[in-house]
């Protein structure tokens, strides 16, 4: 192989990179991060994913998954990849997008746990994961904490604009069911039946 061939090769990759990752949204690694967790806007929510955009989602994914740097970073900036996955959600329940984006971030969680991220940790806004995660109104990404040892009786250590010291995962999906701020409905009905297993065991 030539060295021309390889510029060649190298350029397309460089180039591909900016197309589907950093100039659309600008910055470097948040960009694919983005792509690899969920949707990049509201709008998409509303419309079965394309195979387009499934494709670029998959091959953002598949990078970040290779470059184990960019997961192990968010240690470095008062951040973590669960948090930062959680936060990507933008889909209401029963809305098209809802099952797929879940999907999506439910794998990047995998990643941050396989790569030594704790799964009760607190996240930058003060909460715990499955906390900020049941603020989401995703009852699929909560389930999937759970699965993966999230406490269902960890407390919120000190209050913050979201939560009150004290309330666990539960006290919160009610207040904000109650207060109509997210339908955490199907989420109480999660949280409620590992709460008796847990009591149960």
């Amino acid at each position: 192989m030539t060295h021309k061939t390889i510029a060649t090769i190298v350029g397309l990759f460089v180039l591909g990179w900016a197309t589907l990752f950093a100039l659309p949204f600008g910055g470097h690694s948040q960009p694919l991060l983005t792509r690899a967790a969920g949707f990049t806007d509201e709008s998409q929510c509303h419309t079965p994913a394309s195979d387009w955009n499934r494709f670029v989602s998959e091959a953002a994914y598949r990078l970040v998954k290779l470059s184990p740097s960019l997961t192990q970073g968010f240690r470095h900036i008062d951040n973590t990849l669960i948090a930062f996955s959680i936060g990507q959600l933008k889909c209401r329940s029963g809305l098209p997008g809802f099952s797929e984006e879940a999907l999506r971030i439910n794998r990047m969680i995998d990643l941050a746990l396989a790569s030594g991220e704790d799964v009760n940790a607190i996240g930058p806004l003060g909460l715990p994961n499955l906390h900020f995660a049941v603020s989401s109104g995703n009852h699929l990404v909560v389930e999937h904490l759970l699965r993966n040892g999230a406490r269902v009786d960890q407390a919120v250590p000190e209050s913050t604009e979201f939560a009150n010291q004290g309330d666990t995962p539960l006290i919160l999906a009610r207040r904000l069911n109650e207060e109509n701020i997210a339908d955490t409905a199907m989420i109480i009905n999660v949280l409620e039946r590992y709460t008796t297993e847990q009591s149960h065991k």
